[in-house]
């Protein structure tokens, strides 16, 4: 347990890294319709579509013309799993536009006794997801997973445009710092966690660029 905490305080306190301008876009956006790259989206392993779940706390995210209710939920009898929810609704009009389900739990920013996500939640409006407008039509949601010792933790992004909503980013992947200033929104990110004389850490970076987000290895 101690070897857990410290190495997430290790983590934490990784300063923001300069990222490179020559990434890989993440996705694209062509009339409103966003356009994901399978490279970025790791499926999950076990099959939970048929679980029943429940939703409730519903906040509003707005693009241009368009509002959409995000909604968060917990499958029936996983009250005691790991996270705070397993469960993302996203709906417009009343009409669900996309479902995603968690096996690993995902948790809340506002959430004092995660570590992990707690760090970053002055960066969280609503405690659930950081909601990043990225041109005048088109925001990012950023959702984390529940961290699990020096098993990563999920890193979950959502696009949203006045007429679509895709998940473009669903791999583990650990925030290690998050820049968000004039406009330009930035994280940090490591896809391993190296303890003392145990190797090299891979760090890597989620930029946003030209109205878009980036990856980018440093």
């Amino acid at each position: 347990m101690f070897m857990k905490k410290m190495i997430l305080s290790l983590i934490l306190m990784c300063p923001l890294a300069m990222f490179a301008q020559t990434g890989t876009q993440i996705y694209s956006i062509n009339n409103g319709v966003v356009s994901n790259i399978e490279q970025f989206i790791e499926k999950q392993q076990i099959s939970i579509d048929s679980l029943e779940y429940s939703l409730n706390n519903p906040i509003l995210v707005s693009t241009y013309t368009s509002t959409y209710t995000i909604k968060t939920g917990r499958f029936s009898g996983w009250e005691n799993e790991p996270g705070d929810f397993d469960v993302i609704e996203i709906s417009k009009n009343g009409q669900q536009k996309f479902i995603y389900k968690s096996c690993d739990g995902i948790a809340k920013f506002n959430n004092s006794k995660n570590l992990y996500t707690s760090s970053f939640n002055r960066y969280s409006s609503n405690g659930y997801f950081i909601e990043v407008p990225m041109t005048t039509d088109s925001k990012a949601l950023i959702f984390l997973g529940q961290h699990y010792g020096t098993d990563l933790a999920r890193l979950i992004i959502f696009i949203l445009t006045d007429s679509d909503v895709k998940l473009v980013y669903n791999k583990k992947m650990a925030i290690t710092d998050i820049n968000s200033t004039n406009g330009n929104f930035s994280m940090s990110l490591v896809s391993n966690i190296v303890e003392e004389g145990d190797g090299t850490e891979s760090k890597h970076t989620i930029y946003q660029q030209n109205g878009v987000l980036y990856f980018g290895d440093n």
